[in-house]
């Protein structure tokens, strides 16, 4: 199904904006011939460091560094044939909270920055991050901002 228009919705709390919304999304289209793409395929390499470990006593908590090589082998949605690098890193200074932060340069994205924090009761995981954490600083200009909000119950 195939539906274009423009849209320009301002204000999130004006209940007759997001019906109109709703009914520029949903309303005069066509249907469309079926169509088939690639999957994206892609190479991912990757090491990681218990630096607490390496420390032994002198470090509190425990904290894992990553490093990570993508190679897209096709230019399909979210892929790209330009390689892409990350590091990131994982703090947990107790067993029950956790900080992570990472960025990637190259690929799809060029930059990405992302942050997140976690907290593990024994009952249940509770984890909260962003991505593209750098378009913040971006204003205007910025391309998309990314939020995540994820549970689990441990048995």
């Amino acid at each position: 199904y195939s539906s274009n228009g423009s849209f320009l919705l301002d204000d999130i709390t004006d209940d007759t904006l997001v019906d109109s919304l709703k009914e520029a999304i949903t309303g005069e289209g066509s249907n469309t011939s079926s169509f088939s793409t690639s999957l994206s395929s892609a190479m991912k390499l990757g090491v990681g460091f218990k630096l607490d470990k390496f420390l032994k006593e002198n470090f509190p908590g425990k904290l894992l560094i990553e490093f990570n090589y993508h190679q897209g082998f096709n230019n399909m949605p979210a892929n790209s044939t330009k390689p892409r690098f990350s590091l990131g890193a994982e703090w947990l200074p107790t067993d029950w909270f956790g900080l992570r932060s990472g960025v990637s340069v190259g690929g799809y994205d060029n930059f990405n920055w992302g942050l997140g924090i976690g907290f593990d009761s024994g009952l249940i995981d509770i984890d909260i991050a962003t991505a593209y954490t750098n378009s913040i600083f971006d204003g205007n200009n910025a391309k998309r901002v990314g939020f995540a909000l994820s549970s689990r119950w441990t048995f």
